[in-house]
């Protein structure tokens, strides 16, 4: 699965999309997060959350180097708590994407 992020170039302009492959890897990371759901909820949530935030920055932080310009202070770590809030209340990946990156885009008057 090839999931569409955006590009931090152009501050001032709308974003565009680039592909990324952090969706598969939020993908496994919530089905490893159910396997561990059975024994231990909250400590499974937690790590659930962590793997997706550390997954989204990494895949964010790799999009805003090839862009060129540096990202504003903040910027990957509100997209990525996000994308985190977006699936805990049931947003697919790709809708918590969407939804993030508008907020970014707002926030950040990219």
């Amino acid at each position: 699965m090839t999931l569409q992020w955006f590009q931090v170039c152009g501050h001032g302009r709308k974003a565009t999309g680039m592909p990324t492959p952090w969706g598969t890897q939020i993908a496994v990371a919530l089905a490893a997060g159910s396997l561990l759901a059975v024994q231990a909820p909250a400590q499974a949530q937690n790590m659930v959350d962590n793997i997706i935030r550390s997954q989204c920055l990494k895949a964010v932080n790799k999009d805003v180097k090839a862009s060129g310009k540096p990202a504003p202070e903040g910027m990957p770590e509100y997209t990525c708590e996000c994308v985190v809030q977006q699936i805990k209340q049931k947003k697919s990946i790709e809708q918590a994407q969407v939804i993030c990156k508008n907020s970014a885009t707002s926030k950040y008057n990219l």
